[in-house]
């Protein structure tokens, strides 16, 4: 049992005010949204949902590169895809060639400037895990081992609906179960949680006569269960060739913005903010 000046202390020395050493949190993946949050501390979690072939795993890989950078040692568990699509997602913005032509004719790149290049390249501090297995508790393992025995510090999983736990008569039941042990196994590892999440086909708007692609928070599968256990939400959609993204759940502040964003030339997302959805 805290005290409530015990509690206040602890939050002034977590933040640094006692200190005045600023603290490193682990990057959002957007400097103008770390700006407003600070970025994640241990036991929180963020979620990014989108719907397939949308940018969901890019944005994942992005994020644990940039904090990498910042000197975190991320982990990253993939539980949808092959080292070879990751190593073709990382590849690509960072070498110019466009996603799926290593997969067609890779062979013609060969001795080629850009795979030099990209051979050459000091690649950031992140471990990747490919599972096969994806029950809870292998996974729960896995992260474990990984913080405790190998040090990594930050933690991304791509994504949620491919972890199972048996036992459970229904679906959302069993989802409540995942999200709250992983919430419960972060906060004691005291380390931040990244995780991608499928959203839901789009909705048929009958008067406008078209799909309507923006999600919502309701387009998350299981909404409810994610939106109570996670701080922070974002939710990214393609329309008319480009990719939006937008927060739709910021417990830290008010700031909810909605940005646009592509591949840059450094192989990182280059973005630009629509508005600040400040209220």
């Amino acid at each position: 049992m805290l005290t409530a000046k015990e509690v206040v202390i602890q939050a002034l020395q977590d933040t640094g005010a006692l200190t005045g050493e600023k603290k490193v949190l682990a990057s959002t993946g957007f400097d103008f949204l770390d700006s407003e949050v600070g970025g994640l501390a241990g036991g929180e979690i963020m979620v990014i949902g989108s719907r397939p072939n949308v940018g969901k795993t890019a944005q994942l890989l992005h994020i644990a590169n940039k904090a990498a950078g910042q000197g975190k040692k991320p982990y990253f568990l993939s539980l949808e895809d092959s080292p070879t699509i990751i190593g073709e997602r990382l590849s690509a913005p960072h070498s110019g060639i466009k996603l799926g032509s290593l997969r067609v004719d890779g062979h013609q790149y060969y001795r080629s400037s850009s795979i030099e290049a990209l051979v050459k390249r000091r690649w950031e501090d992140v471990t990747f895990d490919f599972a096969t297995v994806r029950l809870l508790e292998v996974i729960s393992q896995k992260i474990r081992d990984a913080v405790i025995i190998h040090g990594r510090d930050v933690i991304v999983i791509d994504y949620l609906t491919k972890i199972f736990a048996p036992g459970f008569a229904d679906i959302r039941t069993m989802v409540v179960t995942i999200v709250n042990e992983l919430r419960a196994l972060v906060s004691e590892l005291d380390v931040p949680l990244y995780i991608g999440a499928q959203l839901a086909r789009p909705q048929w708007n009958k008067e406008l006569n078209k799909y309507i692609q923006e999600p919502e928070l309701s387009s998350l599968k299981e909404a409810g269960v994610i939106e109570e256990a996670c701080d922070l939400i974002i939710m990214s959609w393609a329309e008319d060739g480009q990719r939006y993204t937008k927060v739709v759940k910021n417990k830290f502040n008010a700031y909810l913005p909605t940005w646009e964003w592509n591949f840059g030339r450094d192989g990182g997302i280059k973005t630009e903010i629509l508005n600040t959805g400040a209220v």
